[in-house]
């Protein structure tokens, strides 16, 4: 995931690349600009 201006993390489970580039498109290690949204999946019993 790339955001914009936040640390950097090699974790495979969060990782994350800071970017200082923001676009209304959707492009690799830019973070996109306006609403987004997430999904949540419960894995449990």
């Amino acid at each position: 995931m790339s955001c914009y201006n936040c640390e950097t993390s090699n974790e495979e489970t969060t990782k994350t690349i800071s970017v200082t580039c923001a676009s209304e498109t959707p492009t690799e290690d830019c973070a996109k600009i306006g609403n987004g949204y997430a999904r949540i999946t419960y894995v449990g019993n």
